[in-house]
């Protein structure tokens, strides 16, 4: 009895462990089938997607890839259809162009036009010479406008800082009285004012008790003709080089000079190449 019943279990043993290999076999079998199957997967959609990204660079990150593609098909969307990608945020930050017009451009234009001539410079400049009198320089016109005053220093523009006006002034014009004060000498007043061609309304000058007129048109080389029938000449010393250097001046009237007074008329009317008459002269008395 004790030897049927050992050969029993020996028997349920060995069905045992065959069943436990077979099991062991069955799950190893499995694994490595799974692994080959996951294997083969991986391979496969490497070599699907190498072969769709062979041409972009080796550097590039696989994760970017698609991003970069859809990128570049953005692009090309917006060039086939002229249209941005994203049109809601694309119209809120372009400028609608289409809205300006030609006539809005225009008057932008013209308003700049206007606001450029309000700042540019006047040509107008009022100042003060000869001491006390007042006048107007217009550049443009090279005119100095006498507006009124006393004279109180007749050599004004002998002063180096005034020469430049001096030199610039064509045309003088008288628009209101002018008088000596008690300074009394209008000595030198256009001297070397190389450039006055005239002299208008010379009568507003007014020359009572003047003393000293010496130089007073000397160097006016440019000076072609001058008014004096206003001259009060009752009190005049001086009267020296009063033409010298008036090289255009053809002709003066000095018939209305009381000359009584004058002591000294030396080169009054020296260098006055072209003076051809001189009325009066023969009227003028020398102490």
């Amino acid at each position: 009895m004790k030897i049927k019943k050992s050969k029993k279990t020996r028997a349920g043993a060995k069905r045992k462990r065959f069943l436990t290999v077979a099991t062991l076999v069955s799950l190893i079998g499995s694994s490595l089938f799974q692994s080959s199957s996951i294997l083969a997967t991986t391979l496969s959609r490497e070599a699907v997607f190498s072969k769709d990204t062979k041409d972009q660079p080796l550097n590039g990150s696989l994760l970017e890839t698609p991003n970069k593609l859809e990128f570049e098909n953005s692009n090309m969307e917006v060039k086939e259809t002229g249209q941005p990608f994203d049109s809601v945020s694309q119209e809120k930050s372009l400028p609608a162009f289409s809205e300006v017009k030609e006539e809005d451009i225009l008057l932008k234009n013209e308003a700049g036009a206007l606001e450029i001539s309000s700042t540019a410079p006047v040509p107008t400049q009022a100042l003060t010479v000869w001491g006390n009198v007042a006048a107007v320089w217009n550049s443009q016109t090279s005119t100095l406008t006498i507006t009124g005053g006393t004279i109180t220093n007749s050599t004004f523009f002998e002063q180096p800082n005034n020469q430049s006006l001096r030199n610039a002034i064509e045309h003088i014009v008288f628009e209101a009285r002018v008088d000596v004060g008690t300074q009394r000498s209008l000595a030198r007043l256009f001297l070397n004012m190389g450039n006055l061609i005239d002299i208008e309304n010379f009568n507003y000058l007014d020359t009572t008790h003047v003393t000293n007129m010496t130089q007073r048109f000397n160097g006016a080389g440019r000076l072609t003709h001058i008014d004096l029938s206003n001259f009060d000449t009752r009190d005049v010393t001086d009267m020296s080089y009063m033409f010298s250097g008036a090289i255009s001046l053809s002709s003066l009237d000095v018939s209305g000079f009381e000359t009584d007074r004058v002591t000294d008329m030396e080169n009054m009317f020296g260098y006055t190449h072209n003076l051809r008459e001189i009325k009066g002269f023969g009227l003028m008395s020398n102490n």
